[in-house]
């Protein structure tokens, strides 16, 4: 909406359609939000709502109503920041409807329950941008880590000569933990708390700053195995059952990417299980 002050103007309402050039103020009418005798409330071509009244008008009060107007200018506002500077022609048809309550009937309460409404409305449309954002960003992740994952594993002989048994497990632990922080993320998306102002550059950096943590977790549940710190009866398994070995090593990795909690309850109920005791 362009702020106006109320106009008294010459023109019958009835008159105007979607399409024409309204005399009163020079803009190109799109849609038609209300018209009545005495006054006329419309979208524009430029998505900004119109409004003007004729000199027999009865006119509401005019500082409720500017507290309407106020109320709609920091609505815009907040739609900018959040959706863009492109996104305020959405709500332009409910933003005519709260003005045409306050500006024909006078009804201001529900004037601003209509604008409380449209600020649900808006949040609900940005966390539902933000969910998309991170679902997309975490699955895009989630798949390109499994390829290389997968990639790697395939080749897993050859590079274990070329670079070592010991960082190859490694790599596949810092792998399986990058997964079990997308699905983390997956999991947790009404919970994600970004400014939504940020913009989706945010959502992006928040993804990946987890898949990296969730990387780093796993590469930390390796190096302490291999130091006796915890699982340490997995190293006694490196000759006699490899296989068991690593398949341990990588769900106990990926646990330490989807939670701390879950991490700490997996790795006493394995030791139980096994009767070690880490040492």
């Amino acid at each position: 909406m362009s702020p106006r002050k109320l106009k008294r103007a010459a023109t019958d309402p009835y008159s105007l359609k979607e399409g024409d050039v309204d005399p009163e103020t020079n803009a190109t009418i799109r849609h038609i939000v209300a018209a009545y005798a005495t006054c006329i409330v419309y979208v524009d071509s430029e998505g900004y709502i119109q409004y003007w009244c004729t000199p027999d008008h009865d006119w509401p009060d005019e500082e409720a109503f500017a507290d309407i107007e106020s109320g709609i200018t920091e609505f815009q506002g907040a739609v900018r920041n959040q959706l863009g500077t492109g996104a305020s022609g959405q709500f332009a048809i409910q933003i005519g409807q709260v003005i045409e309550a306050a500006l024909e009937s006078g009804n201001f309460e529900g004037a601003r329950r209509a604008l409380q409404n449209l600020h649900l409305t808006l949040k609900r449309r940005v966390d539902e941008r933000m969910r998309l954002h991170v679902l997309k960003t975490s699955l895009i992740s989630a798949s390109v880590i499994l390829l290389v994952g997968v990639g790697g594993w395939l080749n897993r002989g050859a590079l274990e000569d070329a670079l070592g048994v010991g960082f190859m497990d490694g790599f596949f632990c810092a792998i399986a933990g990058a997964l079990g922080a997308s699905f983390s993320i997956v999991q947790r998306t009404n919970t994600l708390t970004v400014a939504p102002e940020s913009g989706s550059a945010s959502y992006i950096v928040e993804c990946l700053g987890r898949i990296f943590l969730g990387a780093f977790a796993g590469t930390v549940i390796y190096l302490a195995c291999i130091s006796n710190i915890a699982l340490g009866f997995l190293s006694k398994l490196s000759s006699t059952e490899p296989d068991i070995r690593i398949a341990t090593l990588l769900l106990v990795a990926a646990a330490s990417g989807v939670s701390e909690r879950m991490l700490g309850s997996l790795v006493g109920a394995i030791e139980k299980k096994t009767g070690a005791s880490g040492k």
